[in-house]
């Protein structure tokens, strides 16, 4: 999976000139660089062809990671020139504004072959929760959850899932395990790094495999050495 040499020539010119009604408020130059060196390392990682999943959570509620995640989904739209979807997967915690608008995630875990009808449009692709009523946990446990990231590898070039927090549901290691694998985003100064470990070992233990752990906020404000123990991409 290559970047498309014409995004390189101005990233940010593309950001501002997308379409879509941001979720979040407009990221500083420094979050931009961040977010575009992250979809950078994410693309690096396996580079065969075929679309490709990963999935994003936090340690705890609160840390930014509905922002980052939906940045960097932004980044690799541009980056890869190609269809990129940002999917709100957040049934503790999904975004109100987007809930009820179209084809959401709960109705892609009923009928996974849907996905290539949420596709169309500009390359950027924002999949609401859904506000059906379903059982998550056996869909994300079953093949309904497999088939949907298969299909949804087949109508997009990467899939950016938003998940709960971990210490909130034992399903995010479910949401991991058939993608890439799990980013952690972790808000500085918020917790202790013991505390930040125990939550990628919960992670890992649910089956979850981790690709990392990013720093959201205030990166400079951190020691050197937690930083580079932390940062995992």
């Amino acid at each position: 999976m290559a970047r498309s040499a014409g995004a390189d020539l101005g990233i940010e010119y593309h950001l501002e000139t997308m379409t879509e009604q941001p979720l979040f408020p407009r990221p500083d130059k420094k979050q931009l660089a961040e977010f575009e060196r992250l979809a950078d390392s994410l693309l690096n990682i396996d580079r065969t062809p075929g679309g490709k999943a990963v999935v994003f959570t936090a340690s705890s509620r609160g840390e930014g990671c509905s922002f980052v995640s939906y940045n960097v989904a932004r980044h690799l739209s541009v980056m890869l020139d190609d269809k990129v979807a940002w999917l709100d997967g957040n049934f503790i915690a999904p975004q109100k504004k987007i809930l009820g608008r179209g084809i959401g995630f709960k109705d892609l875990l009923l009928n996974p072959g849907r996905a290539k009808e949420v596709a169309s449009g500009p390359n950027f692709v924002t999949i609401p929760h859904g506000d059906v009523t379903i059982k998550q946990t056996p869909l994300l446990s079953g093949p309904h959850y497999e088939a949907l990231i298969d299909s949804l590898a087949d109508t997009f070039a990467f899939t950016v899932i938003d998940a709960p927090a971990i210490n909130e549901s034992v399903d995010v290691g479910r949401f991991a395990r058939p993608t890439l694998g799990a980013v952690i985003v972790v808000e500085s100064r918020r917790l202790k790094y013991e505390v930040i470990q125990n939550r990628v070992d919960s992670l890992r233990a649910q089956g979850g495999h981790v690709l990392g752990t990013v720093i959201n906020r205030q990166v400079y404000d951190i020691p050197d050495f937690l930083y580079k123990k932390v940062l995992g991409l």
